[in-house]
């Protein structure tokens, strides 16, 4: 039983020609439409078998598995169970009983002697596409940026260029508790974690929504001052424009509630860069498809923070460690809990687990208070999520003009839409045409033209942008609830108009616009009269270029993916459950990560089966490198 497959695929792409598909049956090629494999993946799979001049189906399944699980994030494939994984190949891509079995053979001979399947697969250092590793299937490219980042890793551990002594340290906190900002004092926990992150080259702080993460921010900010290190020597950055434009505000509002400042901190407040993303922090160069800072050319900066860091992939991290300096401190903050990085990896979950990092899980939340009802509802919904439960369905009530759940700890069952505000977490079941009706009563409409400097206009704009989001599990357009075929929806027929939301979806660097970066359609007034254009906040102030010099880069903005979510919170937040159940992509992360997102309310709008699905599906992403770390070097 075996196949072999055509030549020309990635040459006929390379060429812009259609590609030569292998000839699957339909019963495979709808399994695997259905199963969502990604289509790039598995044509790779398909070209390394007949590359390496092999082609019987137990090697083509392997190979695709692999792929698969690389697409979904993970470094590897474990060859350690192979029934399961030709289970797996069955529930997939329809392999038979009998090719199922072969599949399992396949893998346990690989599993004993990788040497034999060259060159398709070999041991470490083989001349060959895959790689055998103990009990697990690697790329050899993969495994190769996984053991350079953990090398990284291990010499930036044990890196012993001290700042400041203990007690350095503790009279930078006891200056700090004098002068507290706002009327918050650090628990002992987010002491501890600026403790860490002071004394470790490298430190992982790990915090659910409310724990305080961007207190101990401040906190570092503050101490490190004090240490002597200038504001022109830290770096604040985040995976994405939207994360990073987050933590300037909220670190500017820390600075700012400081009670009687001193000297060092007003310095402080006007000496320090706004956050970046990490490529605007690394300098990415779209001429050259790298970074400008790398090891011959480090970041001059002492303090390198980086907050939503479980959405860095193993390459990407591996490219910060590149350029940092040996003596800097790296201090990674995030939620280990919400949706992992798109590309490979789980590095920020990985370092958490690795008992060689120092690092601090800020547990208490502060937002969990019984006399706020909407945040406590919904940090109570979340964290039973996390736990893999969904919380019993309860009945809203009407309490000072806004409907709660009549519970603290339960999501409220809407049978219909209200006219009054929400406040907590809800499912409605009603359709999503009918959510959308209500949805687009709120937004705003159209306003007259403005002038950019105008911020008294243009301000309150924003701030109405940002109070509600609409989030989807999938962009697919075939799917009614995708972001692209929800955008279509409310922005109806037509061009695009003054008043509409848009989104940047690829890099601009001339004009830099960066993937996620929000904005505004609006008449601008200018000197030759007004002119339609997409408007961004940059800092205190806002930018605008006409709509047809940045409309490739841009899409809608009515609706978001969870993913791209990430890093934002809004007052009020809807969770548009896919039509049909989406294994690949409707998991418990992804319903935790877009409720974390409310601060208010939070609609889950779908069927109440398929919200159970994902609270019991949880993202499994395979990865060496906590593994990796506890074995030291060799």
């Amino acid at each position: 039983m075996s196949a072999r497959w055509p030549p020309g695929g990635a040459a006929r792409r390379a060429l812009g020609q259609p590609p030569v598909r292998p000839g699957l049956p339909e019963r495979a090629d709808a399994a695997l439409a259905r199963a969502e494999l990604d289509p790039d993946a598995t044509h790779l799979a398909w070209e390394l078998v007949r590359l390496a001049g092999q082609g019987t189906d137990a090697e083509l399944a392997l190979t695709v598995l692999l792929q698969d699980a690389l697409a979904r994030g993970s470094t590897r494939l474990s060859l350690a169970e192979p029934d399961a994984l030709a289970a797996r190949a069955r529930a997939l891509f329809g392999v038979s009983e009998r090719g199922a079995a072969e599949l399992a053979a396949y893998a346990r001979a690989v599993a004993a002697d990788p040497g034999a399947s060259l060159p398709l697969i070999g041991p470490p250092g083989a001349a060959a596409p895959l790689v055998v590793e103990g009990t697990h299937l690697y790329a050899q490219r993969v495994r190769a940026a996984e053991v350079r980042l953990v090398e990284r890793l291990r010499a930036r551990l044990e890196e012993r260029t001290a700042w400041a002594s203990p007690g350095a340290i503790e009279r930078a906190l006891v200056a700090i508790r004098a002068h507290p900002s706002g009327d918050l004092r650090l628990t002992d926990e987010q002491e501890a974690a600026v403790r860490v992150a002071l004394e470790a080259p490298l430190s992982v702080i790990r915090g659910g929504p409310g724990t305080g993460k961007t207190s101990v921010v401040v906190a570092i900010l503050r101490a490190a001052a004090r240490l002597g290190v200038p504001p022109a020597a830290v770096a604040i950055a985040a995976p994405t424009g939207k994360a990073a434009d987050r933590a300037r505000s909220s670190i500017a509002a820390g600075l700012a509630s400081i009670t009687e400042p001193p000297v060092v901190d007003v310095a402080l407040r006007t000496g320090l860069a706004d956050p970046r993303t990490l490529h605007r922090l690394l300098g990415y160069s779209p001429r050259h498809g790298g970074f400008r800072h790398h090891a011959d050319n480090p970041l001059a900066e002492r303090l390198v923070i980086v907050d939503e860091s479980s959405m860095i992939d193993l390459l990407l991290m591996d490219d910060l460690l590149r350029a940092l300096r040996p003596e800097a401190r790296l201090v990674l903050l995030g939620d280990a809990q919400q949706l992992p990085s798109v590309a490979a990896g789980a590095v920020f979950r990985d370092l958490g687990r690795a008992p060689s990092v120092p690092g601090v899980a800020l547990e208490r939340s502060h937002r969990m208070d019984p006399t706020r009802p909407e945040g406590f509802n919904i940090l109570s919904v979340a964290r039973a999520i996390q736990e893999g439960r969904r919380e019993p369905l309860c009945a809203p009530v009407e309490e000072g003009g806004v409907v709660r759940p009549s519970a603290p700890d339960r999501v409220a069952r809407l049978e219909s839409l209200p006219a009054h505000p929400l406040g907590g977490a809800f499912l409605y079941e009603g359709g999503v045409h009918d959510f959308l009706a209500w949805w687009r009563r709120g937004l705003e409409t159209a306003p007259p033209a403005v002038a950019l400097d105008d911020r008294a206009a243009l301000a309150p704009r924003f701030a109405a942008l940002d109070r509600a989001r609409l989030l989807c599990v999938t962009r697919a357009p075939e799917r009614s609830t995708g972001v692209e075929a929800i955008n279509a929806h409310l922005h109806g027929p037509g061009r695009w108009r003054a008043g509409e939301p848009v989104l940047v979806h690829r890099n601009d660097y001339a004009r830099g616009l960066f993937n996620g970066d929000q904005g505004l359609l609006l008449d601008v007034l200018t000197a030759d009269g007004r002119r339609l254009s997409a408007v961004f906040r940059r800092g205190d102030g806002f930018v605008a270029h006409p709509l047809e010099s940045v409309r490739g880069v841009l899409e809608l903005g009515y609706a978001t993916t969870v993913h791209k979510a990430q890093g934002s919170e809004h007052d009020v937040v809807a969770i548009l459950l896919p039509e049909t159940d989406s294994p690949r992509l409707l998991t418990r992360e992804v319903i935790y990560t877009g409720l974390t997102r409310a601060r208010r309310a939070v609609v889950l709008v779908g069927d109440r089966a398929l919200l159970d699905r994902a609270v019991h599906r949880a993202i499994e992403r395979s990865s060496g490198v906590s593994e990796r770390l506890a074995r030291g070097p060799g």
